[in-house]
């Protein structure tokens, strides 16, 4: 009874699939641009958001982004120039950090491109109240209560008058 040419000569056959070698790599340049904002004003804010960070104890950025409600990545790219902040941005971080908006948004050098034109010194006690709530609730509960304000920041803006533009000239 013959048992085969591998056990006759010691051999095992080749495999019936190849292996592919790679002998050499094409030299393709890696070319990586990264689109920079010319802000002048982003290492004061940079600055400013570490002191106020350290002041209400978030030791990271992404912490904060949390607590703003705001991408993680917003900060990072306004670390790394890649994006100046919108008035928005600032006032949730202000907000986060228990700063006024407009103190943040003069630090970064926006204050008057889509800033409300009218200052609130002294917030009324329901929209301190709202704060309150939201820096204390949970994950869940904070979704909730920013579905709400959106619902009620769309009745507003659907429901504002607005007074039309005289063209210049």
């Amino acid at each position: 009874m013959s048992t085969g040419l591998a056990e006759e000569t010691g051999v095992l056959p080749a495999p019936s699939h190849t292996r592919t070698r790679v002998t050499a790599r094409a030299q393709v340049p890696m070319l990586l641009r990264v689109r920079k904002v010319d802000w002048p004003e982003q290492a004061a804010l940079i600055g400013r958001l570490d002191e106020l960070k350290a002041r209400e104890g978030y030791r990271h950025d992404s912490a904060l982004a949390e607590a703003a409600g705001i991408s993680p990545t917003a900060i990072s790219n306004w670390r790394n120039s890649k994006v100046k902040p919108s008035y928005v941005s600032i006032s949730a971080v202000a907000r986060a950090l228990n700063e006024q908006p407009n103190a943040l948004a003069t630090i970064a050098g926006i204050l008057g491109e889509d800033a409300p034109t009218e200052r609130i010194e002294q917030l009324p006690a329901a929209i301190e109240r709202l704060g309150r709530l939201y820096r204390e609730a949970d994950d869940d509960r904070r979704a909730d209560l920013l579905k709400q304000v959106d619902v009620v920041n769309a009745w507003f803006e659907a429901t504002e008058r607005k007074t039309p533009r005289r063209r210049a000239g």
